[in-house]
């Protein structure tokens, strides 16, 4: 080892720490020109390694349940189940296939020759025993009446050598000779002849038998036009609606009388006088027993219009009944179909048995043979019957409030020219 004079140690210590200080710095350059990551790339990073652990650990489990020769076990025996039941489904259906096949060519069509042969037999008229009960040659004698002696006026009742009267010759009868099957299918076989011969006692008969109609004057006589007798500008026409408002309110379970205000004036069929002011009453009787059930309008009848102006008059109205706002039939309202009153009650008596038999289910009984409920269960079950039919026949209930408006159709003409005269108004 050499000796090394204090000047070369120092002057190696001073280069030992030159170097050391170099490399420091060229760390301190590195560290600087490094690229700095964004908090995105260090979350995606983060992500990254958190769905590997999760993924390793979901491996390893699957490993561990289930290891691959088990698997592979498992995916043969279903392959082999499929192919099974797939080979039986098939055979099946070939089997099913070919039964239908066979039945269709072996056995014969049956029931194809029997409606042949129903057809053949509904269209071809048969004749049978043709002139085997009818005689055409009219060989048999007809019954002869009895005869009586009455002395000199037959005289081959008097002498024994007489012979008897000659009978008339043998005829042949075509119509009796051809007999048909039906008396129908022969009655409307007919042949030129006839035909020609019914065309002209039918057509000779046709005016007879019009000249009958036409001399009956009661029945085919046109009614005749009549002119009207009213004043076209002092009578309201039939069939004319008026609007009128109901001052009451209708219920249409109770029988009894309405009363409605006219709404608009009322004018003559000529549409130039004015007959009937609004603020005239007009009044309505209602029947009751008239509603069923599954009806949506009750039958109302006007009586009579009294006018509250001079001069006060009573219009009594024949056959005017009352209706909708558009015309239509009969007063509607809101409906009231009682399904609880109808139903309910009768339910609930019907329910009293099956809680009674419920109760006796349920409890311990030493006899199980004896039944203690059955006469309650039997009385409450045809009460709950008396009570159904009492109810279900409740008729329903119709509502119409006050104001609502309602049509009046009035059923004949009304005339006022006994009340009104007409004057003219010069301009």
């Amino acid at each position: 080892m050499e000796n090394k004079t204090p000047d070369e140690i120092e002057k190696e210590m001073m280069e030992h720490e030159q170097l050391h200080d170099d490399e420091i710095n060229e760390n301190i350059n590195k560290e600087s020109t490094r690229k700095i990551k964004t908090v995105a790339e260090i979350e995606q990073e983060i992500r990254e390694k958190e769905a590997a652990k999760l993924a390793e650990e979901s491996h390893d489990v699957t490993e561990k349940h289930q290891p691959e020769v088990t698997k592979l076990k498992k995916s043969a025996k279903d392959n082999f189940l499929k192919k099974i039941l797939f080979v039986a489904i098939a055979v099946i259906i070939v089997a099913i296939a070919g039964l239908k096949i066979y039945q269709k060519y072996k056995a014969p069509p049956k029931e194809e020759t029997d409606k042949t042969i129903k057809t053949k037999e509904a269209t071809v008229n048969k004749r049978n025993n043709l002139g085997q009960e009818v005689d055409p040659f009219r060989t048999e004698e007809p019954e002869q009446p009895p005869v009586e002696d009455r002395g000199n006026d037959n005289p081959f009742a008097s002498s024994g050598t007489g012979t008897a009267p000659q009978t008339a010759p043998v005829a042949f009868s075509r119509a009796l000779a051809v007999t048909a099957e039906g008396g129908q299918a022969g009655s409307n076989t007919r042949t030129r002849k006839e035909e020609k011969a019914f065309g002209t006692v039918s057509s000779e008969s046709s005016p007879t038998q019009t000249k009958d109609e036409a001399g009956n004057d009661s029945e085919s006589e046109v009614t005749a036009v009549k002119r009207i007798p009213y004043n076209p500008d002092l009578y309201i026409p039939e069939n004319t609606p008026i609007s009128c408002a109901l001052t009451r309110r209708f219920v249409s379970d109770v029988a009894g009388k309405l009363q409605c205000v006219l709404t608009d004036d009322v004018y003559s069929a000529s549409k130039k006088t004015r007959l009937l002011d609004k603020g005239s009453t007009a009044s309505l009787v209602y029947k009751t027993g008239m509603l069923n059930h599954g009806q949506a309008r009750v039958f109302v009848m006007a009586t009579k219009i009294r006018t509250q102006q001079p001069p006060f008059m009573d219009i009594p109205l024949v056959d005017t009944d009352a209706a909708g706002e558009l015309g239509e039939a009969g007063v509607d309202g809101w409906i009231d179909t009682h399904f609880k009153d109808r139903f309910l009650g009768a339910a609930m008596l019907g329910m009293i048995p099956d809680i009674a038999n419920a109760a006796t289910d349920n409890v311990a009984s030493t006899d199980r043979n004896t039944d203690y409920t059955q006469n309650s269960r039997e009385a409450f079950a045809e009460l709950a019957k008396t009570a159904f039919e009492n109810s279900v026949n409740i008729p329903p209930t119709i509502y119409k409030n006050q104001g609502e408006i309602i049509t009046l159709i009035t059923g004949k003409d009304i005339d006022f020219s006994k009340v009104y005269t007409l004057k003219y108004r010069g301009k």
